[in-house]
């Protein structure tokens, strides 16, 4: 690659802006993996937060108790 080309410096700016991007989309995704090793970890050590995951994402109960959804006025319309 050769910066005094015709297309040599539009071509090099343009990839530094790419590299730019791609940095910033790769900080975010490194955010978003601690994140979930943090998340997973509570679940390992923790039965509170094993168990309100349980009842949030799986809509688990315990024995003799009753849940209840209610949906909200605009789902409810469509």
């Amino acid at each position: 690659m050769s910066i005094v080309g015709e297309d040599g410096y539009p071509h090099l700016t343009a990839l530094r802006e790419t590299f730019s991007k791609q940095k910033s989309r790769n900080e975010e995704r490194a955010a978003y993996v601690e994140q979930m090793k943090k998340e997973v970890f509570e679940l390992e050590t923790s039965d509170r937060a094993l168990e309100k995951a349980a009842r949030q994402h799986l809509g688990m109960a315990r024995p003799n108790e009753k849940i209840y959804f209610f949906e909200d006025e605009e789902n409810a319309r469509h």
